[in-house]
């Protein structure tokens, strides 16, 4: 039933020890706050609040329903109360108290971040700080990077920094807005750096999306890296630079590079026990688009123009300038392996050779050179590039192939340009230190391709095939060109651009061959045919195709073995097995040119020229 509300007043003790009527209202004069009462509950129940002073009081509060305290509790995100003397302490702030996070993420925008701001502090906030997550910020605007940032691993105080970009689009402002993952030393392998999804636009073509420098155990994945949006410039994705150390293990997996010059730049630099290899890399289900015609979108380069192999090259200072007065060449150098036995030159005048020292003007260092390599490119070893698919723009690249490649495996490609285009696969720099790698083909030939994807930009001087496994046999791809020439090597001439022993053209066709002791060897094919085939130029017996220096034949007329002398002219087959033999009247009766037969009446060969019977003077018999 209705009652009317009762209103009453008094102090916070009268209110405290009060009990009051059922739905009772009574004001605090003092802490101006509103009391309800049951008729039961002394003090009654608050309705107007009054506010926290600390935020010690929201999370301390009993009454889950003033929300704050509570719901970071339940989220277990963990707040800190600081002395009023730390300088993190900043009660005038208007509108609050400050907070500290205490968490393992980082949110640019929890420290001030705003749509379009530069995102290099923020960057640089996470990676000096305790927090091993960073999350970019989300949204319909894009962070800019004003700036190159450089994270050093070696401040890092947590074992793993993760970049979690999912939705986070970084958009570039300057040529030198680089973010660059280097290590000062040449320490262990921690922190590990791994990066998730996200996009980076580059702003021009000298641009580098990520400088991963001196680092080991790097890892990107879902990463896009765009050139621009529109393809309105070209730079480069992911640089993998070795400078005064070895940048290894480093991990691109489910990668996009778009509308840029190199998609992956191996690059040596050589400094102070410089690193010559990028070992384990893994480049795998990477998609490429675009490129520049002339460039190699998974390019190596250096900065080494020649290596001086010398003992204790440290001996030389960096930067010098040294002389060889045998050749009267000159350089400036630039560093030394980590073995130190080889120095890094560049900015070279001359030729150097072994004939003579090698002065250093400030060092005084003097060394005569055993070996000079010009120029010295860097080993991409033991690693796996795989399952990669490019649409590629007219005269580009698909990769670069020298330096030393041992063990690396080049696998599972998918290649398309437009019609009237031409694309490539391999750019040869014709400069190896160590072994090829082992390279399966793309089908290139099929049909609808052959004709704007070409396997080779360039000259080579020697190529590793990987023959390609199908569910019914094994490929071997034509090479025009000598494979290295291993012990058990197998591999298939084309013939004309490789003619192993000269038993290819002129002199035969393609063919299997093995690498045995010191030479190829040709797979020996049985042939067989109609003994009017043999005679006949335009019988497949007789082309290219099948013929050569060598080949063996079954006539299956006359069940006898034939072997080619040459590769040309039809009457070139000439039988190894005994002709059949009877008097001359027993002759046979429909002879086919070429066909012998010994004749016992005139106890001697003879051969069926077409018309007549002869005998090996030529005389009619």
């Amino acid at each position: 039933m209705a009652k009317e509300l009762q209103y009453r007043r008094g102090t916070s003790a009268m209110l405290d020890s009060a009990v009051g009527a059922f739905a009772e209202v009574q004001v605090d004069v003092q802490s101006k706050e509103l009391r309800v009462f049951d008729g039961e509950t002394p003090g009654g129940f608050p309705i107007g609040r009054k506010p926290f002073l600390t935020a010690r009081g929201m999370l301390d509060s009993p009454e889950g329903s003033r929300g704050l305290g509570a719901a970071w509790e339940a989220g277990e995100d963990k707040y800190t109360e600081v002395a009023a003397d730390d300088p993190d302490y900043d009660v005038e702030k208007t509108g609050g108290i400050r907070l500290i996070n205490r968490s393992d993420v980082y949110q640019p925008i929890a420290f001030g971040w705003t749509d379009g701001d530069d995102i290099a502090p923020y960057i640089e906030q996470f990676w000096a700080g305790r927090w091993t997550i960073f999350v970019g910020p989300q949204g319909n605007s894009y962070p800019t990077l004003t700036r190159r940032v450089e994270l050093d691993t070696d401040d890092v105080t947590t074992f793993a920094k993760r970049f979690h970009l999912d939705g986070c689009f970084i958009q570039q402002t300057s040529d030198t807005a680089c973010i660059v993952l280097e290590s000062g030393t040449a320490g262990p392998s921690i922190p590990k750096v791994q990066v998730y999804g996200g996009d980076t636009i580059l702003f021009s073509d000298a641009s580098i999306g990520w400088d991963v420098m001196d680092i080991r155990r790097t890892e990107f994945h879902k990463h896009t890296v765009w050139g621009s949006l529109i393809n309105a410039s070209q730079g480069t994705a992911w640089r993998l630079h070795n400078k005064n150390a070895y940048t290894e293990r480093t991990k691109l997996i489910d990668c996009e590079a778009r509308y840029v010059r190199h998609a992956v730049n191996f690059h040596m630099a050589g400094g102070e026990d410089g690193g010559l290899s990028f070992a384990r890399t893994y480049i795998t289900n990477m998609t490429l688009s675009g490129g520049v015609s002339g460039y190699s979108l998974i390019a190596i380069t250096t900065e080494v123009e020649a290596s001086l192999a010398v003992a204790a090259a440290n001996d030389y200072t960096i930067g010098e300038v040294i002389t060889q007065a045998s050749s009267g060449a000159t350089a400036v150098v630039s560093g030394w392996p980590e073995g130190r036995d080889t120095l890094f030159v560049r900015n070279i005048v001359g030729t150097f050779g072994t004939g003579g020292p090698v002065v250093g003007a400030t060092s005084a260092a003097s060394k005569t050179p055993s070996n000079v390599i010009t120029p010295r490119l860097p080993n991409v070893y033991d690693s796996r590039i795989v399952g990669i698919t490019a649409n590629m723009n007219d005269g580009v690249i698909f990769m670069d192939l020298g330096g030393g490649m041992r063990g690396t495996r080049i696998a599972n490609l998918g290649f398309e340009a437009s019609p009237g285009t031409t694309a490539y696969v391999f750019k040869h720099l014709n400069n190896w230190t160590f072994v090829r790698p082992q390279i399966e083909l793309p089908d290139i030939f099929r049909a609808g391709y052959s004709g704007n994807i070409a396997l080779n930009y360039n000259a080579r001087t020697s190529k590793s095939n990987w023959a390609a496994h199908f569910w019914d046999g094994l490929r071997l791809f034509p090479s025009d060109f000598t494979p290295d020439t291993l012990e058990g090597t197998i591999s298939m001439a084309d013939g004309v651009g490789w003619n192993p022993g000269s038993v290819g053209t002129p002199d035969g066709a393609k063919g299997i061959f093995a690498y045995i002791g010191t030479n190829w060897r040709r797979f020996m094919m049985l042939l067989q045919a109609a003994a009017a085939d043999f005679s006949n130029d335009a019988a497949l017996i007789n082309t290219a195709s099948q013929k050569h220096l060598g080949a063996m034949a079954l006539d299956t007329t006359f069940s006898r073995m034939r072997i080619a002398t040459g590769a040309s002219a039809a009457s070139s087959w000439a039988y190894l097995s005994s002709p059949p033999f009877g008097v001359t009247a027993s002759r046979p009766a429909s002879p086919v040119v070429g066909e012998h037969y010994y004749d016992q009446t005139l106890a001697k060969p003879i051969w069926w020229s077409g018309s007549v019977w002869k005998d090996a003077a030529g005389t009619n018999v």
